[in-house]
């Protein structure tokens, strides 16, 4: 029976083994099977991947260009972004230069008109000058009407506003070139035909100066308020006789002239007092100028002259002569301090007594002209007469 089984059991074992060889030589030949199948697709699948491989490089190579392009939009953004802002910035310049340009032609126009108003003005003046100077108000005399710069007011009041360091040209470029300063003396030249011209150089090179040459005390429109003072220039008046100003006349030239000027201009044909007019003038001047306007005017008016020169008394013709003699000593005088002779000039007579009643109008003239009788009767040798 055991042995019956060990059969059986062999028998089993035999018919597995068989069975077990034939799976192993089936699982073998699908091994190689499998394994020559794998190793076909692994092939093509290598061929294929080569051929993919190909085809993407292929499709990178014509993709790079356009991944290139892809790369530049970024960029691209940017730039639209810098360009757009570039555009903003440039539209607001734009808009500010507009502004510029509009606030320019203002300020043109507000300068034009102040220099316009200040050439008028100054044109006022010469029509004053040209309106007198036209005029002949007198038959011997003159009045000349000129055009005054006042520089030492122009140099406190204006020119005392800046920091002056070396030359003008610091601070007013090419001045001296277009002569609006002197070089030697750094004064302003005044010419009435480039007066405003000058004004105008001015206040342009202020207004656009840097503000360090002004002295901290000043700005711009105080300065310019002071540049455009119209008392800088003035008229004044002369009085011109042969050629000579009054203002250069000696004080007794220009009493005489100032007397002369007083009784052309008077019409009152009352008696005028006149006190020493001789003062200060010379004997020629006296005997002919003097003399001259006195007995012009003495045939419009009563003159009375108070004098101390016999000569004007009788190169004059005076009508009437009252000589006063002072003398507290009653040496010539009869009774009192002060006494007084009236008489015509031809009034001659001499009692000896030595008193001022003694003596004739005539006598008192001789004497007191020149040292007296002597004096003439000596002259008259010396000059042969």
């Amino acid at each position: 029976m055991f042995n019956s089984k060990m059969e059986t059991i062999i028998d089993q074992y035999k018919e597995n083994t068989e069975l077990l060889d034939e799976l192993r030589l089936s699982i073998n030949s699908s091994f190689v099977m499998a394994q020559n199948k794998i190793a076909q697709n692994i092939e093509k699948y290598v061929k294929e991947i080569e051929l993919a491989n190909k085809e993407l490089s292929e499709i990178e190579t014509s993709l790079s260009y356009l991944i290139e392009k892809m790369k530049g939009v970024s960029e691209i953004k940017v730039l639209k972004d810098r360009i757009a802002e570039q555009v903003s910035y440039l539209n607001e310049l734009e808009r500010k230069e507009k502004v510029m340009t509009e606030l320019t032609r203002k300020n043109s126009k507000i300068k034009d008109d102040i220099i316009d108003r200040y050439q008028k003005i100054f044109d006022i003046k010469q029509e004053i000058k040209h309106y007198f100077n036209s005029k002949d108000y007198f038959s011997n005399l003159k009045l000349q009407a000129y055009i005054c710069f006042k520089n030492i007011d122009f140099n406190q009041l204006f020119m005392g506003a800046f920091n002056k360091r070396g030359k003008l040209f610091n601070i007013f470029p090419n001045c001296y070139a277009k002569g609006v300063f002197d070089e030697e003396s750094d004064g302003f030249i005044f010419s009435e035909e480039k007066f405003t011209e000058s004004i105008k150089y001015l206040l342009e090179t202020v207004l656009f100066m840097e503000d360090n040459k002004l002295k901290k005390s000043y700005t711009k429109k105080k300065a310019i308020e002071e540049l455009l003072n119209p008392d800088f220039v003035d008229v004044i008046f002369d009085i011109e006789k042969d050629g000579d100003r009054l203002s250069q006349m000696s004080p007794g030239k220009r009493g005489l002239i100032l007397l002369e000027l007083f009784l052309d201009m008077s019409n009152d044909k009352h008696p005028i007092l006149i006190d020493q007019p001789e003062d200060n003038l010379d004997n020629r001047t006296i005997s002919t100028e003097l003399v001259r306007i006195i007995r012009e005017k003495s045939q419009e008016r009563q003159i009375i002259i108070v004098t101390h020169n016999a000569n004007l008394v009788v190169l004059a013709d005076a009508e009437n002569v009252i000589v006063a003699n002072q003398d507290k000593t009653l040496n010539e005088n009869d009774s009192h301090r002060f006494e007084y002779v009236n008489g015509a000039l031809e009034c001659d007579f001499d009692d000896g007594t030595n008193k001022i009643s003694g003596k004739g109008i005539k006598t008192h003239v001789c004497e007191i002209l020149e040292g007296g009788k002597m004096a003439f009767e000596k002259r008259e040798r010396k000059y042969r007469f």
